[in-house]
């Protein structure tokens, strides 16, 4: 497992109580603040309304100092670029207007060697995927304005990877959290991209829910056992010993030495060591 150490504040009331506390995020040093993550340029493509594609780079990263390998700052020269693939649930006319429902995936990449070009999309596929998420996105189109469109996009990311640029390492969100999508288009003037409409925006990322921690009383008393969340579906058992009722403590998991320090800030800084078991 990664070398994460994670720091709470635990409050051991009783013996038998079952609780869950917030757990701060032992990532959260690498995440991008909330707000204002990436800035994109992209295009997009109906084969079937069972087969769309969206794919772009990005012109901003949070937290990242240079996104391009040189001049000019286009797709040939992006890092960092974006595939989306998704279906059509619904198309619904409301006057002038057309808005549609869609359902997918995206993916982001970090490419070294750079090189995407938006005559050939499948090159924003090039690279390693840093980040995946699951997507709900509902296009605004209006006929009355030259076909222009508003798109908006709810992300719930699946994966997400530490990656480094320069001397420092990175990390775009974290399993679980929000990401919203907010762009601009209008059909595509070119005659050689197979993009049928282009469009720029912005995306939005939202707090991380805190991982959790449970105190559960095991059916031997002499140990408490806390279960820790790092991240929704990874989990790791941590027994403890001796019990400690009534206690304000500090507790730091690192689990690349596999072990967990609990310090008693009330009374003398005395630790307990305890493994973690699975």
């Amino acid at each position: 497992m990664k070398n994460i150490t994670t720091a709470i504040r635990l409050a051991a009331v009783q013996l038998g109580l079952v609780a869950t506390v917030a757990l701060a995020d032992p990532m959260a040093a690498l995440l991008p603040a909330s707000g204002i993550s990436l800035e994109f340029i992209g295009q997009g493509r109906v084969v079937t309304p069972a087969e769309v594609y969206q794919y772009g780079y990005f012109t901003h990263v949070a937290g990242v100092e240079n996104v391009f390998s040189g001049t000019p700052n286009n797709a040939s020269t992006a890092y960092f670029t974006f595939m989306n693939k998704l279906s059509t649930t619904r198309a619904t006319p409301h006057g002038p207007l057309t808005i549609v429902d869609r359902k997918g995936t995206a993916t982001i990449y970090l490419n070294p060697a750079a090189g995407a070009n938006f005559e050939n999309p499948a090159s924003f596929e090039a690279g390693t995927p840093v980040l995946t998420a699951n997507l709900r996105h509902q296009v605004i189109l209006d006929t009355a304005n030259g076909n222009t469109i508003f798109m908006s996009f709810d992300l719930t990311v699946i994966s997400a990877e530490t990656f480094t640029v320069g001397d420092q390492k990175h990390r775009l969100a974290r399993p679980g959290q929000k990401m919203t999508w907010t762009n601009y288009g209008r059909p595509n003037t070119s005659t050689t991209q197979p993009g049928q409409f282009v469009f720029a925006g912005v995306a939005v990322s939202h707090d991380p829910a805190p991982p959790g921690l449970s105190i559960n009383r095991p059916a031997d008393s002499s140990a408490l056992r806390l279960e820790v969340e790092n991240a929704p579906g990874t989990r790791s058992v941590v027994a403890l010993s001796p019990n400690q009722k009534d206690r304000t403590l500090l507790t730091s998991v690192d689990h690349q030495l596999a072990k967990v320090v609990m310090t008693d800030e009330r009374t003398r800084p005395s630790k307990f060591i305890g493994t973690i078991v699975k």
